[in-house]
């Protein structure tokens, strides 16, 4: 009997935790496609890291996680702004910032050695805004997430990403030194799953 009451009120904290959580959730979409009659749900951006002044190539980056045609996705997104002149040559920068078929990241979490390996699955071509003397570089890449990785972003922190870029022979590295960064990525992914579980 005694176990039975723990057992329920295990049960009632899960439910009023799944509830609370949702009552603080902001999808960023979250509707039915009028074409493929699927659910497509998305979270809100988050902000993963910025840039060190000193490293000018190094893009800021924003993700989200998603669910479009049954396919759980994570998002990220990356910004070069440059300043000092309009006419300045961005292909290189260009080259530099988009995703290749055999590139992917590398997530590590805080407390935690287990490595999480994202391949990419979508890459959108890298638009260019140029305005009063700032070129904006602008573009953003989909990886393939298994709902147990998702499970890997509640319970940890994540505290690094690594980009590597195998036709370059080239990585990138961010450290998430920012908490309300850590987070945000968090509590995007505890909604995502609240999202998932109500599909």
């Amino acid at each position: 009997m005694k176990y039975l009451t723990i057992l329920h009120k295990a049960m009632f904290y899960l439910i009023a935790n799944q509830d609370l959580i949702s009552q603080n959730c902001k999808l960023a979409k979250d509707e039915l496609d009028p074409f493929t009659k699927k659910q497509v749900v998305l979270t809100k951006t988050f902000n993963i890291a910025n840039p060190i002044t000193s490293e000018a190539r190094k893009p800021t980056i924003h993700g989200q996680f998603g669910l479009e045609n049954d396919s759980i996705y994570f998002k990220l997104q990356s910004i070069i702004i440059v300043s000092g002149g309009i006419l300045a040559d961005t292909d290189n920068l260009k080259e530099y910032i988009k995703f290749k078929e055999n590139d992917y990241i590398l997530i590590k979490f805080e407390n935690n050695d287990t490595l999480l390996k994202l391949r990419l699955d979508y890459q959108a071509q890298v638009s260019e805004n140029r305005s009063s003397g700032m070129i904006t570089l602008n573009t953003f890449a989909k990886f393939n997430l298994a709902q147990e990785d998702i499970n890997q972003f509640t319970k940890n922190k994540l505290e690094m990403l690594r980009f590597s870029k195998d036709n370059e022979n080239e990585k990138i590295d961010y450290e998430l030194k920012n908490v309300n960064h850590k987070d945000n990525v968090v509590s995007n992914a505890s909604c995502f799953l609240v999202a998932l579980s109500r599909l």
